[in-house]
């Protein structure tokens, strides 16, 4: 949390009649709910259509700036934390770090055509076993297996 925002949260907290917020909840509607939703997407908390209506969105907004500060996590938008929210150095959403993307390993041409010639060799010999050459040794026997087929 940067000092700024949290003396001026600190002094908003201590002394109610300056701020001229109210608490912003779940259901709360107006101006102050747009304008806080403004803001959260200026800070990338809120990634939605501004509507003007505190609900799951804008809840769930608050609390994850909320949780980027440090603070407790509320979903609500008191004083202290509008104050924080509309401070000129507000923390941003972090950004996660990318993790590098190793390219895919592409098969070469070359091993793409012998697949392609095994898989249609395998076809062709499946289709006629009787131009599979036999083993040494076996010629007789297959010869007299393949005539009584």
């Amino acid at each position: 949390i940067k000092l700024p925002a949290l003396l001026l949260a600190a002094v908003l907290a201590l002394c109610p009649a300056l701020a001229s917020a109210k608490t912003l909840s779940y259901g709360s509607t107006g101006d102050e709910v747009t304008a806080l939703q403004e803001r959260l997407t200026e800070l990338y908390y809120y990634t939605f259509r501004i509507t003007g209506k505190y609900q799951e969105r804008t809840e769930k907004a608050v609390s994850d700036f909320q949780a980027a500060s440090g603070l407790p996590v509320t979903g609500k938008a008191d004083d202290a934390l509008q104050a924080m929210i509309f401070a000129e150095d507000a923390l941003p959403k972090p950004t996660p770090t990318p993790q590098p993307t190793l390219p895919q390993p592409r098969a070469s041409l070359a091993v793409a055509l012998c697949r392609h010639a095994l898989e249609w060799a395998a076809g062709a010999l499946s289709a006629a076993p009787h131009l599979i050459t036999p083993a040494l040794g076996h010629e007789e026997n297959h010869t007299h297996a393949h005539r009584r087929l």
